[in-house]
């Protein structure tokens, strides 16, 4: 995959006149067309052929995450994901990170979100073999290994991150505070990827082997391979490996009703913080989903671009405020755009309120210029698609498309959606989207609360 580099950038950035003539076109690609195949476990492979570099890079994508919790078991999925790096049957315990660095392993990560778990391999084409191995003993050699000890070493960590990231952090657990009001309980993305520690020491190991049986199954699997290989050879390899591997015949998870807020929620928030700070929270259509491309132009058109709109108004007009962010966290069942300010010394959080507020009736009432989307668009895209010059980042992409569209390269049609965005359905996406039907939380500054935050007080009945 190569870019015209001149031309993309220039396409990008440049603030042009003509709509028609600020189209992105996609990624002038190379390798080769992906191929889909599927082992009779029910396996996804998808495989790219790209001969540039002697490397390969593998992305094993379950369709697992955070929302395949049970209810009460907040971060199930990512302490299963964890002991399964630790030790498997034929893997001893911290081999896997040994075994891929002796044989030159550039890249090795893993993460837990809440749509998937994945675990990610790049390392020297001729040494494929081991990272199947290695990622085929995970998901079918895994159960028998887990035992006390592992699990409650894991566990710990978890404790040790949640509290370094959110306890013991400014404004930590106002994301989870949110994310409470926006998510019924009985929603899928109402519990933290992570759970506090009452619901982690509820684990056992029986849970995290049950959870492993059901979930980290090749039939929710999409495994995507790009690098220096032959097609054909490569599928051998892998049915090799992983085809023995039963399915688990769990069905999918039912897509759940669409949430909604109905009038605004007001959050009252006390932490151990130097400045108020004010947060504004929609719900956001799912990824990939139509006015998807809408609202993550629009983050960029409120504070992500220079002159973005409530960065002005709040900063340069009012002087009001220190920072603002606008956030577009999209998720396969809905998505939220959170924006938030942090006030100057001196002002009050209904300033900021108000002045949010003008900027979003703006939004919703006036279309904004062609050379406004055009910047955002540009500072949206040109990141994601020098990204693409990189197997390791295609294969992200690839087993991500194939789950959130069904499609295995949806590079064409992503920048399709957002060559459609224009000022009239920018318009249009802010008036479904992000009207007063909201959650508004407001930080206030108080000796002795918990630097992460603690709620004191929540308002359910204001109206739009």
């Amino acid at each position: 995959m190569r870019l015209v580099w001149s031309i993309l950038i220039a396409a990008c950035l440049c603030t042009i006149a003509s709509r028609h003539a600020s189209a992105f076109d996609p990624p002038i690609r190379t390798p080769g067309k992906v191929s889909e195949s599927h082992l009779a476990n029910g396996m996804i492979v998808l495989i790219e052929e790209d001969r540039t570099l002697p490397v390969v890079s593998l992305r094993l994508r379950y369709r697992t995450g955070a929302r395949n919790d049970p209810a009460g078991k907040a971060g199930l999925a990512v302490l299963t994901q964890r002991l399964m790096l630790q030790a498997t049957k034929h893997v001893g315990d911290g081999d896997y990170h040994r075994y891929l660095d002796r044989a030159g392993a550039t890249r090795v990560d893993q993460g837990t979100g809440y749509d998937a778990t994945w675990f990610h391999v790049t390392l020297p084409a001729n040494r494929i073999a081991l990272a199947l191995w290695l990622l085929s003993d995970q998901m079918g050699f895994f159960v028998e290994r887990a035992d006390q000890p592992l699990l409650d070493q894991q566990r710990e960590m978890l404790r040790n991150e949640r509290r370094e990231r959110k306890e013991n952090s400014p404004h930590g657990l106002l994301t989870e505070f949110i994310q409470a009001e926006l998510y019924p309980y009985s929603h899928p993305y109402h519990n933290p990827i992570i759970g506090p520690s009452s619901e982690l020491d509820a684990l056992t190991v029986r849970d995290v082997q049950t959870f492993h049986q059901r979930w980290f199954a090749p039939d929710h699997a999409i495994l995507a391979i790009s690098g220096h290989v032959e097609r054909t050879e490569i599928l051998a390899l892998v049915d090799k490996y992983f085809g023995p591997i039963p399915a688990s015949g769990t069905q999918p998870l039912t897509p759940p009703p669409a949430p909604s807020v109905q009038g605004e929620i007001r959050i009252e928030v006390a932490a151990r913080v130097e400045r108020p700070l004010v947060s504004f929270a929609w719900h956001a259509p799912g990824w990939f989903s139509p006015g998807d491309a809408d609202l993550a132009v629009i983050s960029k058109l409120l504070a992500g671009t220079a002159n973005a709109m409530i960065l002005w108004k709040v900063g340069d007009d009012l002087k009001i405020a220190s920072r603002a962010t606008a956030d577009h966290l999209q998720r396969q069942w809905g998505s939220t755009m959170d924006v938030r300010v942090t006030l100057a010394p001196g002002h009050e959080p209904q300033e900021v309120i108000n002045a949010v507020n003008e900027v979003m009736d703006r939004l919703r009432s006036q279309p904004v210029r062609d050379q406004q989307i055009d910047r955002a668009t540009g500072e949206r895209l040109l990141p994601y698609a020098m990204s693409l010059e990189r197997a390791s980042a295609r294969v992200e992409w690839y087993s991500a498309w194939r789950q959130l569209t069904g499609k295995m390269d949806y590079s064409d049609a992503d920048f399709e959606r957002f060559n459609a965005v224009t000022p009239q359905t920018v318009r249009s996406a802010a008036s479904q989207w992000l009207d007063r039907n909201r959650v508004v939380t407001v930080v206030t500054p108080t000796p002795g609360a918990p630097i992460c935050g603690a709620v004191s007080r929540i308002l359910r009945s204001q109206t739009p």
